[in-house]
């Protein structure tokens, strides 16, 4: 039974953690979208969530009590906490789905700015070097980020990667 209730409370720790860091990138970079509102709304619910665990896992101690008394009580008791458990889990693989759905977005987008520009330099044989060391780097580090975020068998893989490849550094 402690353990049971550690581990609701640091479930209800660990997702607003989650949900923290998250806000905490977006309002850093000054972005807020209409996915930021509806994730605010989202995040009131989860609070309240929380807040409905919180107080189940205080009203735990009188429940056991009341165990001696009711074991058939008790049970439904961890049924409902279970099944509130399940709905926060479910909500948070869904908000981090949806958070790596966005993330992959941008970064897609990124990956393909900088692909035009340097395939532009590549294709119009510029004498010092398509790129850097650093802009390769940085470019790769994006795409490692995309794919952290699921980003897979894209153009990204299929046509970027590749012809990067072929890119000269600039100095070499």
């Amino acid at each position: 039974m402690r353990r049971f209730v550690i581990e609701l409370f640091l479930i209800a720790i660990a997702f607003l953690s989650v949900d923290d860091v998250y806000n905490k990138l977006k309002s850093r970079f000054g972005i807020t979208t209409k996915q930021d509102l509806e994730r605010q709304e989202e995040h009131k619910e989860i609070k309240r969530h929380s807040q409905e665990l919180d107080d189940i896992r205080i009203g735990l101690t009188a429940v056991r009590e009341e165990s001696e008394k009711s074991d058939a009580d008790f049970k439904e008791s961890l049924k409902t906490i279970n099944d509130k458990i399940n709905v926060l889990s479910r909500m948070l693989v869904e908000m981090q789905e949806n958070e790596d759905k966005s993330k992959r977005h941008e970064l897609h987008d990124r990956i393909a700015q900088l692909y035009r520009y340097y395939h532009e330099r590549y294709i119009n044989n510029v004498p010092d070097g398509v790129w850097t060391e650093m802009e390769k780097e940085a470019v790769c580090g994006l795409i490692v980020d995309y794919e952290n975020h699921g980003g897979k068998n894209s153009f990204v893989h299929t046509i970027c990667q590749p012809e990067c490849a072929l890119w000269s550094i600039k100095g070499e």
